[in-house]
């Protein structure tokens, strides 16, 4: 049988603040099927592991997918990107900021993101030396998205709301990581999508400050043609 695959199949990206209880990632699948959602590709971030166990393993391969891990850097980050087994997957490169994918069969490469607000110097230097594995692409019709928890925003008036203590969140960090990585949305030649579809919303909620942001995101060089489905996390 041969299996028609669309280039505009979903692609779904979630922050799950640490996978260590089965549980979670259970939830999560179960959610999307009552919504009658089935992605091909799963990207998260934040799993804060260096091996998935024997369990998280079994429910990833009773959901018929598969699996490139890079594991965390002690308790913190790891990045994990799941996918239908009948795709075709190559790793082009990943490391603890990273992972650079190509989807052959959906002509795609799918950049998952983590940047950590307390390195964030370093881990944006790395994404930008990580992006001249694509020179090779450039010439050549192929979607890219990058996206996941880059915790940054780019306009503070709009992209964050609420009490802004800690020294008005330490005098907009998440817009300076967001400067930081201008450089490389350009490089990629990608667009935010939420913001050339007019559909920013809010995908943070942190009790601590009060505050609701939007660190989480999509670019790609296809804007027009994706769909965005938001979630809120908290902290």
């Amino acid at each position: 049988m041969t299996r028609v695959i669309e280039r505009e199949s979903k692609i779904v990206s979630w922050n799950c603040r640490g996978l260590k209880q089965v549980s979670k990632l259970v939830r999560f699948l179960k959610n999307l099927q009552d919504h009658k959602q089935k992605p091909l590709i799963i990207c998260l971030q934040e799993i804060k592991l260096k091996e998935l166990n024997h369990k998280i393993i079994q429910t990833i391969r009773y959901h018929k997918l598969e699996y490139i891990l890079q594991p965390a850097d002690g308790t913190s980050g790891g990045l994990l990107i799941l996918f239908s087994d009948y795709l075709k997957a190559d790793v082009l490169s990943s490391d603890e900021v990273s992972q650079f994918i190509l989807f052959p069969d959906l002509t795609t490469i799918v950049i998952n993101v983590y940047i950590k607000t307390s390195d964030y110097a370093r881990y944006c230097l790395q994404l930008s030396r990580n992006t001249k594995n694509l020179e090779k692409y450039s010439d050549k019709d192929v979607r890219i998205l990058l996206l996941g928890d880059i915790n940054a925003y780019s306009n503070a008036k709009k992209d964050r709301q609420g009490g802004k203590t800690e020294a008005v969140i330490i005098k907009d960090l998440h817009v300076q990581i967001y400067k930081k990585l201008e450089p490389v949305f350009t490089e990629l030649g990608v667009e935010d999508v939420a913001t050339v579809l007019g559909a920013e919303q809010h995908t943070h909620f942190c009790a601590k400050t009060k505050t609701t942001t939007r660190i989480d995101h999509i670019f790609s060089n296809e804007s027009k043609k994706v769909t965005l489905f938001h979630a809120t996390k908290t902290t």
